[in-house]
Parts: C-alpha cells; sequence; structure tokens
C-alpha cells in the first residue's frame, strides 16, 4: 500500500465505483496514479462499502471509507456487514459517509429521523471502538441549521460516553461560523464544494 507522503494530494471523498465512471472508471484510475493523486472512496450502503474495499484493495492509491448514507437508513442496516469490512482489510481508513439528512420532506419525518439517528450512532460507534475517523454526511433543511444542530449533540454526547476523541470530515458543509466551530471544537474537518462559489456566507465561513 502506498504511503500517504508519497503523493502529490488526495482527494478525500470520491465515488469511484459508482455508475458515473463506468465508461473510463480505469483511464481515470491510471492518470491519477501518473500525478500521483490518491483518493478515499466513500461507500454509502453495505454493498458499495464492499465494492470501495475491492477497488481500493487493487489500487495502492486508493483507500475505502465504509458506511451507510443517512438517505439510506430506511433499507435493512446491519452494523456487522461493516464492522468485517473495517477488519478484514487495510485499506479502510473512515467510516462513512453517515449522518443526518433532513434536506427534503421525506427525509424529516419523526419516524425517518429516528431511523437516521440510529444507523448514525451505531456508525460513530464503529469509529470509535475502532480508531477511525468519521465522514459525515449532515444537510440541514434549507435556511435551518436543524440537522447540524442535531448531529453535533449526538456527536458531543457519544464522544462523552466513549471517553474518546471522535474525529473526521464534515463533507459539504453549508453550515454557519457557529456550527463551523463547533465541528473545529469537537477535532473535525470540514469541506467545501460547489455552493461556496456562490454563497457569501459559506465564503465568509471559508
Amino acid at each position: 500500500m502506498q504511503e500517504f507522503d508519497s503523493l502529490q494530494s488526495i482527494d478525500a471523498h470520491v465515488h469511484l465505483n459508482f455508475d458515473a465512471f463506468a465508461d473510463d472508471r480505469e483511464e481515470v484510475i491510471s492518470q491519477m496514479e501518473e500525478k500521483r493523486i490518491g483518493a478515499i472512496n466513500v461507500g454509502i450502503d453495505a454493498g458499495t462499502s464492499r465494492e470501495s474495499v475491492e477497488l481500493a484493495e487493487g489500487h495502492d492509491h486508493i483507500w475505502a471509507s465504509v458506511g451507510c448514507h443517512p438517505t439510506e437508513a430506511s433499507k435493512p442496516f446491519d452494523i456487522s456487514k461493516y464492522q468485517s469490512l473495517v477488519k478484514a482489510s487495510n485499506t479502510v481508513v473512515a467510516v462513512g459517509e453517515c449522518g443526518l439528512d433532513y434536506s427534503r420532506p421525506e427525509y424529516r419525518s419523526e419516524n425517518q429521523k429516528q431511523l437516521q439517528e440510529d444507523v448514525f450512532v451505531s456508525q460513530i460507534t464503529l469509529a470509535a471502538k475502532t480508531d477511525l475517523p468519521l465522514v459525515l454526511h449532515i444537510r440541514p433543511r434549507k435556511h435551518s441549521m436543524d440537522a447540524y444542530e442535531d448531529g453535533l449533540d449526538i456527536l458531543t454526547h457519544l464522544q462523552k460516553q466513549a471517553d474518546t476523541d471522535l474525529a473526521g470530515t464534515a463533507h459539504f458543509f453549508v453550515g454557519n461560523k457557529d456550527i463551523a466551530k463547533q465541528f473545529l471544537d469537537l477535532g473535525f474537518y470540514i469541506s467545501f464544494t460547489g455552493p461556496l462559489t456562490q454563497d457569501s456566507n459559506l465564503q465568509e465561513v471559508c
């Protein structure tokens, strides 16, 4: 396995196993290797997490993250499948992407929110037990910080309960300065994507 410090840069959140790369996946991976670009390929359910591990095991400059995306929380969930992947492969460097997503009405019924929380808590516990960072997907409803507030409450509570430091990245961050500070104080990084180019409030946070 290639060492991180031998690479020019690392993309911390990719989905190279998705259908969007069906026609040119190996070409993209080969170009990345030539340019000394590494990547962490992120799963969104048990199947794509397994694919992430398989992809990582076949390429020295790719690593895997295994987890269940919050919008997949209503499907059957078995944490042991993710535990097995972590134990079986040293290419697994993170747990996720996991978190809470209230961005659409169908995701924020009380039943759906509870399912998301249960699945999220299971993955935080796995990360704490295996000393792996978390890849967080937390998306609030428009003009609200609700999912961030709930997610931070869960992370803070479980960090105290586990008596261990949690870490990771809050992916696709669209929160405000206060939310950003709370993540940083917990030991997390935050990452920005496309909305940063058009949102002056996000630019101020960044």
